[in-house]
């Protein structure tokens, strides 16, 4: 009962905090303090500091850790998001390695029918791998939103093809690929990929039997957005896309002639005998499609209520780059609203984030836990509910699922063993290098920990209330802190990790 009156809490501070709690307090504590380089972006003229560093990762990434952070203010603001865009010319090798040295089986036997398929587990490892170790945040970022706008199932797409790869992790290969590149491209290319050609039926669309789940979404969700096409566009798209199959010997796109419908159409007002890449081209034609994704994106990485001024203009630049990624990424991390009070700390953490996002603010590396608390938590890797992808804000915030998130929160900071956070060596690793031999107080622990998990982001009667429990004993008494014992030192340090973790601005990107 306890504990689902704290989910319960947890979700009502969580909703409240977006609606009218102020998070940006100040600067993050380090110790030893040190001055960060005193660079400016302006407008909206705030530091370039770690605070600001963190809000850029939070959102272009998955977070980082304190000493992520250094480095980043070190180099400065363009050299940060020259990387994060130019993934290419950042070495991730190690994490590559890494992910070799796992060799994480990514297909299984059915015992029964002894049919290869794919294992949903072991798929959600090695994502949530490169996710936790890459260099190459914002890659994984960008291929973590398009899996959720080309939302497809491996409860659906279960196909394994000839070469051994499953067809979902193909989709999620590709959507890498395109993450950062050309979008027109990326729908082309999304056409045709055998998962999507199960997932949405186009492999059973032919001309005697028209099937329109592509045509519809790559119109409504997709591109376009609802209201921007009728449902004779969607009929005479369908059509357009007939025969556009799949060959099940060869797990490859195949075009069908004989299925194929090569009559005239007309789709928005475009007439002729058009087929499957002319209606993308008529789409990349439309000035909606650029805005449509602008304002996804912008809602994503920023805010949810963008104003129209805001998004003609990210368009402007979309349509003009010819859709290209990288130029409108850019112009959405140099805007001045990404930088706003409006945009710091004003979106809910999906469940990736919020458990990718702690993992890499500690510096742990292996998230071989994970998937078991995120389905708990509302969100299951490579199996989103339907179409239209997972749910956002104040959805991911439930009795349900504000429990999970505490029961995570709960075994991540009682976890001992192989996957666990070291404490003696994280702290040990964080004491001032000149001051040898110097121990840490209660209130260094906390400071530490708020610094690294949500960048001094609290109000000073919660700091207070974190510090007395550092010196506060089970009995209620006050107990002097004495960090060479180790058993309390251990119990205060796991505890106020946890208390820290279920502060509703942690719960906020």
């Amino acid at each position: 009962m306890r504990r689902v009156i704290l989910a319960m809490l947890l979700s009502v501070w969580i909703q409240g905090a977006l609606w009218g709690q102020s998070v940006r307090v100040g600067t993050s504590d380090q110790i030893p303090a040190e001055s960060p380089v005193n660079l400016y972006l302006c407008p909206p003229c705030v530091p370039w500091d770690s605070t600001t560093a963190a809000h850029l990762m939070r959102r272009a990434g998955f977070s980082a850790s304190p000493e992520e952070l250094d480095q980043l203010v070190e180099i400065g603001f363009e050299a940060t998001l020259n990387e994060l865009l130019n993934y290419e010319e950042v070495d991730d090798s190690e994490m590559e390695e890494g992910l070799a040295e796992k060799n994480y089986p990514l297909t299984k036997v059915n015992k029964n029918n002894g049919k290869i398929l794919p294992d949903t587990g072991q798929m959600q490892r090695w994502w949530l791998f490169r996710m936790v170790n890459s260099k190459r945040q914002l890659l994984e970022k960008m291929t973590y939103f398009w899996h959720d706008h080309f939302a497809t199932s491996v409860k659906t797409v279960k196909q394994v093809a000839p070469d051994g790869h499953s067809y979902m992790m193909a989709q999620n290969d590709l959507l890498r690929k395109y993450a950062l590149g050309n979008f027109k491209e990326m729908v082309e290319a999304v056409t045709v990929d055998p998962a999507m050609l199960v997932w949405l039926d186009n492999r059973s669309n032919v001309k005697k039997r028209p099937n329109e789940n592509w045509a519809r979404e790559l119109v409504e969700l997709f591109t376009m957005g609802v209201g921007n096409y009728t449902d004779e566009d969607v009929m005479e798209a369908a059509r357009a896309f007939s025969g556009w199959g799949l060959n099940n010997k060869t797990g490859k796109f195949t075009f069908y002639r004989n299925k194929h419908d090569f009559g005239m159409k007309i789709f928005l007002d475009v007439t002729g005998p058009l087929d499957g890449g002319d209606v993308i081209d008529i789409i990349f034609e439309q000035d909606v499609t650029a805005e449509f994704i602008a304002r996804k994106l912008f809602k994503f990485f920023v805010y949810t209520e963008p104003s129209r001024e805001v998004i003609v203009e990210l368009a402007d630049v979309f349509r003009k780059s010819g859709y290209e990624m990288r130029p409108l990424m850019r112009a959405i991390f140099e805007h001045p609203e990404f930088y706003s009070d409006r945009a710091y700390r004003s979106l809910i953490k999906s469940p990736t984030e919020l458990l990718v996002g702690m993992l890499r603010e500690l510096g742990m590396s292996d998230p071989q836990f994970l998937p078991r608390y995120m389905i708990d938590t509302g969100q299951e890797l490579f199996a989103p509910p339907d179409v239209s992808g997972w749910t956002s804000g104040v959805g991911w915030v439930n009795t349900t699922t504000a429990l999970a998130r505490y029961n995570f929160f709960n075994y991540l900071t009682s976890l001992r063993g192989e996957y666990s956070l070291d404490f003696v060596e994280w702290f040990d690793n964080r004491k001032p290098k000149n001051f040898p031999g110097y121990q840490l107080s209660g209130f260094d622990i906390v400071a530490l920990f708020l610094d690294a998990i949500v960048k001094g982001d609290i109000s000073v009667d919660t700091r207070y209330e974190l510090e007395q429990y550092m010196f506060t004993a089970d009995n209620g008494k006050t107990v002097a802190w004495d960090i060479a014992d180790k058993v309390m030192f251990d119990k205060k340090a796991r505890g106020v990790l946890y208390l820290i973790s279920i502060i509703p601005t942690y719960q906020l990107n």
